[in-house]
């Protein structure tokens, strides 16, 4: 049997749910990555506790960090089978109490300083991400980071409309949203509300496009309720629509929606080029 060398066991060993997170806790729990003042070494684990934690908007009912950690179920419980999403869950938890500890740093009048350590752990979880393409977002104002998969598509959109929408955006493909259509039906009002006021733009560049979003966003139990019998914009065929079917379509209007964002962001391109040929032509006159 051919023998591997220790750069394929190492590759090997890259994608392994179990190890990845012992080394994250190794970074998180037990490695010094902070020194405050007089000198005095700590875990992140610790100062987040001790500065960060209870002034976080999102820690909900948690007491605690250690409280917080074991809603996400983190550690690693040794019983457990861990999938792709739970592994991402506990990554994602652990890179939001990073970034508490980051902003801290910033914030502070006296910061502290971080070693090498700090900045390990965020490669580390920036590459545990990438092995199965996802990709982490932070959302300053609302003190929270989502882990969802990475899309070229949704990345570039994210890029050209204002961060709330960004972020939103980004939170549709969270794995957590699979099946609920509220969350999805929110996202989708937001992303049509922030198209509306470029729709005659849009109109214009794509008329087919515009003409099939807009529809989508009134007759899909979206804008109005379109699946209560007796008002005025029931659609029978809407109200009889599966979750799964109603989800489909919802699904192929965010993907319209992006479309349509990035049709408006090239026409911006394209006049550009159109102004750049005449200055050109205007010279060999």
């Amino acid at each position: 049997m051919e023998r591997n060398n220790i750069f394929k066991l190492l590759e090997q060993n890259y994608k392994s749910f179990e190890s990845n997170l012992f080394r994250i806790d190794e970074l998180f729990q037990k490695r010094y990555m902070i020194e405050q003042n007089f000198g005095q070494k700590t875990t992140l684990k610790n100062f987040v506790q001790q500065h960060c934690f209870y002034s976080w908007k999102n820690r909900g009912r948690c007491i605690d960090v250690d409280d917080f950690l074991n809603t996400i179920g983190y550690p690693l419980d040794p019983y457990e089978t861990i999938n792709l999403y739970s592994y991402l869950d506990r990554i994602e938890g652990i890179y939001n109490l990073w970034y508490l500890a980051k902003n801290y740093r910033y914030l502070s009048e006296k910061p502290p300083k971080f070693y090498i350590t700090y900045s390990i752990l965020k490669t580390l979880l920036n590459d545990c991400l990438s092995d199965f393409n996802y990709k982490a977002y932070y959302n300053s104002e609302v003190e929270q980071l989502i882990v969802a998969e990475d899309k070229p598509e949704v990345t570039a959109v994210a890029e050209i409309v204002d961060p709330q929408t960004a972020f939103e955006i980004v939170r549709y493909n969270h794995h957590t949203l699979q099946g609920n259509l509220e969350a999805k039906k929110r996202i989708l009002l937001t992303m049509g509300a922030e198209l509306e006021p470029k729709r005659n733009v849009l109109k214009g560049i794509n008329q087919s496009l515009e003409r099939n979003i807009f529809f989508m966003l009134n007759n899909l139990n979206l804008r109005h309720n379109n699946c209560a019998e007796g008002d005025k914009n029931y659609k029978k065929a809407v109200a009889s629509m599966t979750p799964m079917d109603l989800e489909h379509w919802y699904d192929e209007l965010y993907q319209m929606i992006l479309l349509a964002n990035l049709e408006l962001e090239n026409s911006k391109r394209l006049h550009d080029i159109d102004s750049l040929k005449n200055t050109l032509s205007r010279e060999n006159l």
